[in-house]
């Protein structure tokens, strides 16, 4: 209330729509680029993520082959153990 009773006081009322249409559109282009802004980075975040993806989808498939034969491998050394004891 007091902000605007000095604001009317220092421009004057036939000036304060000008004001008024000036801080409206410099408050509708800041919230503007906050909103460009946020949009780039979601876009840079999905194309992180797809790049950790494709990173990780090879090492996924690797560790599972190795897990796949890890008890195959184990299996064939006990064989072998056994075989050497009789």
């Amino acid at each position: 209330m007091v902000i605007g009773l000095i604001i009317v006081i220092f421009y004057g009322p036939d000036r304060l729509p000008e004001l008024l249409s000036k801080v409206t559109r410099f408050v509708s282009d800041i919230r503007g680029l906050g909103q460009n802004a946020r949009q780039q980075f979601q876009r840079e975040m999905i194309k992180v993520e797809n790049q950790v993806k494709q990173i990780q989808e090879p090492l996924d498939t690797k560790e599972q082959t190795e897990t796949e034969q890890a008890p195959e491998a184990l299996s064939t050394s006990i064989k072998t153990d056994d075989d050497s004891n009789t």
